[in-house]
């Protein structure tokens, strides 16, 4: 079984190649035969290239995305952490929270990974204008 180091550095190596959109990257985090269920319930895609295929197509429309580990647990050979998503699609920046929950092999590779959110708690980030004023987004303005 991976040590607690060992599955947390895989997890950080996840949140920067997510961040950073690096297909293969992220793929490389992945055991041979691997699944993802991202969300739950969606249908489970098994090996790298349906992983591969998953990402490409989840970051396609993204300007970019950051993720934001709020909260990691380690137990044995799996974690679950809490995050924040921030997707910019054109300039709109969007945020939500989401839950992965993953199983990793002796190697720190991850054999599974299940993602917990709801697509309906997306929201715009407030921007700040000049003296304070919130609007909901970028392209706001008052009348």
């Amino acid at each position: 079984m991976a040590d607690e180091t060992a599955i947390l550095r895989t997890i950080e190596r996840y949140v920067a190649a997510g961040s950073a959109c690096d297909v293969e990257a992220i793929v490389s985090l992945f055991a041979q035969g691997a699944t993802v269920e991202d969300p739950v319930g969606s249908g489970i895609r098994r090996g790298h290239d349906e992983i591969r295929r998953f990402f490409v197509e989840l970051w396609a429309p993204l300007t970019s995305i950051a993720y934001r580990p709020l909260h990691i647990e380690v137990v044995g050979d799996e974690a679950a952490f809490s995050m924040e998503v921030r997707p910019v699609v054109g300039d709109q920046t969007l945020v939500m929270k989401a839950i992965d929950v993953m199983t990793f092999n002796d190697d720190a590779r991850i054999t599974s990974m299940r993602a917990y959110f709801r697509i309906s708690s997306l929201r715009p980030v407030p921007v700040v204008r000049d003296e304070g004023e919130r609007v909901a987004g970028p392209t706001s303005s008052r009348s």
